[in-house]
């Protein structure tokens, strides 16, 4: 039986996702990953033997559902959450329209770069919960402390750790 930091209070809402893809729980997301020939469960702890249990589940969660979504690479992962551009994730490495898109991503930064839109015009207090939300189901990580408080410093919209346990309290670790 998988048991994890919070437990109690995150396997409700957990659960709710996982019906979405008719999953039943997160060790048939295990199961599922295992049948697919890996196992994320493993590969976590062999890379980080000292991470919490939640971090493990996570991953089996999140790549259970990426196979049930029929996702397959890193390219059709970023698009399925929204950061890649469309097509990033369905056109294959060695099509033209690779490039074309490779263009459209390179047209898009230079066109924030000649409206002058940089980190600071994006990053905002609404952006770093949103971020830090994102990765809090994702299963946090230390290094997602360190880095969003600084980041949020330089953007002039500074956090407190308080905000992390009330995201943390409220959002389903998946």
């Amino acid at each position: 039986m998988a048991l994890f930091e919070s437990y109690e209070r995150r396997i409700e809402k957990i659960n709710s996702v996982l019906s979405q893809y008719g999953i039943s729980s997160v060790e048939e997301c295990r199961e599922i990953c295992k049948a697919a020939g890996f196992d994320p469960y493993e590969i976590v702890k062999g890379i980080q033997p000292i991470c919490f249990e939640n971090a493990c589940w996570a991953y089996c969660v999140g790549a259970a559902i990426a196979l049930k979504k029929n996702v397959q690479t890193a390219a059709e992962a970023a698009e399925a959450i929204g950061i890649g551009l469309p097509g990033n994730g369905t056109i294959p490495a060695v099509y033209s329209k690779r490039l074309q898109l490779g263009r459209r991503a390179g047209a898009a930064i230079m066109e924030m770069v000649r409206r002058n839109i940089c980190a600071r015009d994006i990053i905002n207090a609404r952006s770093i919960r949103n971020a830090l939300t994102c990765d809090m189901a994702l299963g946090c990580s230390t290094n997602t402390v360190l880095h969003l408080l600084a980041i949020a410093q330089e953007a002039g919209c500074p956090v407190d750790l308080a905000l992390f346990n009330e995201i943390s309290e409220k959002t389903p670790n998946l």
